[in-house]
């Protein structure tokens, strides 16, 4: 793909630049602050940036040689926080995605079902304000490296086979 993107003296660009001085080699925390880490989500977590202001970001980063976290965090957990989890998770659990100190791996696997979730058979039924997991993962990469898990199970064992997880 080839398109134009802003000047060399966009004030955006600028922003990102006088940012990189003053933080020339930036910890994860200090990216997530400043808003760098996932810039097209809302305030505090982002920037609200639109799809331009994204790529002179990361254009800026690139040209510093500044590496954002990423990973599963960043991928999975991160984002169904956002949409779906409570202030109290997301003041919890976001900070820590965010600045790569806390990192995430999935539980999908299972024995008879690999990676195809129509044929996931862990379950996680309700017992009062918690949910009661059982069945089986197999094996997650990095789970080693990780100190949380997103986990995939059944809530319904009675609705098709995609739907109900």
């Amino acid at each position: 793909m080839d398109f134009d993107l802003p000047p060399e003296d966009d004030p955006r660009r600028l922003a990102v630049r006088a940012w990189l001085d003053a933080n020339p080699d930036p910890t994860g925390r200090q990216l997530a602050a400043a808003g760098y880490v996932v810039p097209q989500w809302p305030p505090p977590w982002g920037l609200d940036a639109d799809p331009v202001h994204h790529v002179i970001i990361d254009d800026e980063l690139d040209r510093a040689g500044v590496r954002r976290p990423g990973g599963i965090g960043i991928g999975w957990a991160a984002p169904t926080l956002l949409v779906a989890g409570t202030p109290e998770q997301q003041q919890r659990f976001l900070p820590g995605i965010l600045s790569g100190e806390d990192r995430w791996c999935q539980l999908f696997s299972e024995p008879d079902a690999g990676s195809d979730l129509a044929g996931l058979s862990t379950r996680a039924e309700r017992d009062g304000d918690e949910y009661v997991v059982t069945g089986s993962k197999i094996w997650s990469s990095g789970a080693h490296q990780s100190r949380y898990g997103i986990l995939l199970a059944r809530t319904d064992p009675e609705a098709p086979k995609h739907t109900g997880i």
